[in-house]
Parts: structure tokens; C-alpha cells; sequence
């Protein structure tokens, strides 16, 4: 019976030692990669809040349902940024940074058409910027995974930005 419990220990003590090299061997984030998934990160937010925002006092109901869908994928593209992150060893702020409050609160004060075209203006604008920054980000960076997720969060964005510019063209038409 001793025999058959130090051989457990040493399955256990071999498995935990195992397990520990693996968690080793995660690849560090570069600081380029850290401060392309800050940027994201907070871009992300500004997404969640504006679309939230725009989603519910928006004039007319397809920018409405373009913000909600705007704040579901940012609430869902910020979350595996952060855990990505997290799991290289790297802990993303997650307090909207002075920047961001002052843009989300340039939102609150609009209602009507106003918000509705302002949005699309800025959701047209911010996620073109981001599409280049993803792509730059994908094409420099020595991360696998991480150019993975950038080449999986890409098509979202894109879906993103033409409908902002569909609805603006359909707007301005009328």
C-alpha cells in the first residue's frame, strides 16, 4: 500500500511540474502586442458604450439595431481580448480611459437625427481605423494566436463599418 501512494505522489508531483512548464512556455507579449490589445481593448469600450447608447436613444430603428449589434460583438471581441491577455500574462485596464469617457459623453448629449448621423459617422470612422490597425497588428506581430484572433475579429469589423455606411448613404437619401 506505501508503494501504490508514492507512486501517486509521483504521478501527481510529475503531472503538476508538467503542468507548470507548459504554463511556462505561453509566449510573452511583445510591447507592440500590449499596446495593440490596450488600444482594442479601450476602442472595444467606446464601441460597447456608444452602441449601447445609440441602441436605445437612437431616431431611427435600423441605427438602433446597428448600435445593439455593435455593443453585442464589441462585448464579446473586448472579452477574448481580455482573456487572451490574461492568459499570456498581461492584465488589460479596464477603466475607460479619460479619452473615452469624453467621446461616449459627446454622445449622450445628442438625440434625434443628430445622434443617429453622428453615430454612423463614428462608427464608419473608428472601425476603418481599427480594420488597419488589426491588419498592421496581424502582419507584425511574432504571436500566432494572437494574429488568429485579429484574423477572426477582422470580418466582424468590416460587417460593422459597411453597414454604418449603407445606413448613412440610405439616410442621407432621404
Amino acid at each position: 500500500m506505501n508503494k501504490l501512494n508514492l507512486l501517486h505522489a509521483a504521478i501527481v508531483s510529475a503531472s503538476l511540474f508538467l503542468g507548470a512548464g507548459a504554463a511556462l512556455a505561453v509566449t510573452p507579449l511583445s510591447p507592440a502586442d500590449q499596446a495593440f490589445l490596450k488600444n482594442a481593448y479601450q476602442t472595444g469600450l467606446f464601441e460597447i458604450k456608444s452602441g449601447t447608447y445609440a441602441g436605445d436613444n437612437a431616431e431611427n430603428s435600423s441605427v438602433r439595431d446597428l448600435g445593439k449589434d455593435i455593443a453585442s460583438d464589441h462585448t464579446s471581441l473586448n472579452k477574448k481580448l481580455a482573456d487572451f491577455a490574461q492568459d499570456h500574462g498581461y492584465a488589460l485596464p479596464t477603466d475607460l480611459t479619460s479619452t473615452t469617457v469624453k467621446k461616449v459623453s459627446a454622445f449622450s448629449a445628442l438625440s434625434g437625427t443628430a445622434l443617429d448621423k453622428a453615430y454612423l459617422k463614428s462608427v464608419s470612422g473608428k472601425h476603418e481605423e481599427a480594420i488597419l490597425a488589426y491588419k498592421k497588428e496581424s502582419a507584425t506581430t511574432s504571436n500566432a494566436d494572437l494574429r488568429e484572433l485579429i484574423n477572426g475579429a477582422l470580418p466582424t469589423l468590416k460587417d460593422h463599418a459597411e453597414k454604418a455606411e449603407l445606413l448613412n448613404t440610405k439616410l442621407a437619401a432621404r
